[in-house]
């Protein structure tokens, strides 16, 4: 079992950043919180975008982190 933390109200500023914390402080994952409110990680630029998909799954390969779950905010009973 990995111990992993979570984004959600954590401004890591980067994608690298995120590693290299995940890393340094000893975590195996990294958990996305409220994946659909940050459409950053959408955009061109952003780490879930097409162009970019292949080169983030490299860099958590080669860093050894996980994403263990896609976490959201959303009310299911609504």
């Amino acid at each position: 079992m990995n111990l992993c933390f979570s984004t959600r109200g954590w401004n890591f500023g980067s994608w690298n950043g995120c590693l290299e914390a995940a890393k340094d402080f000893g975590f195996g994952g990294v958990e996305f919180y409220s994946l659909f409110m940050e459409k950053s990680l959408f955009t061109r630029d952003g780490i879930l975008h097409s162009s970019h998909l292949f080169a983030t799954l490299r860099a958590l390969r080669e860093s050894g982190i996980v994403i263990p779950c896609f976490d959201n905010n959303a009310d299911l009973l609504d």
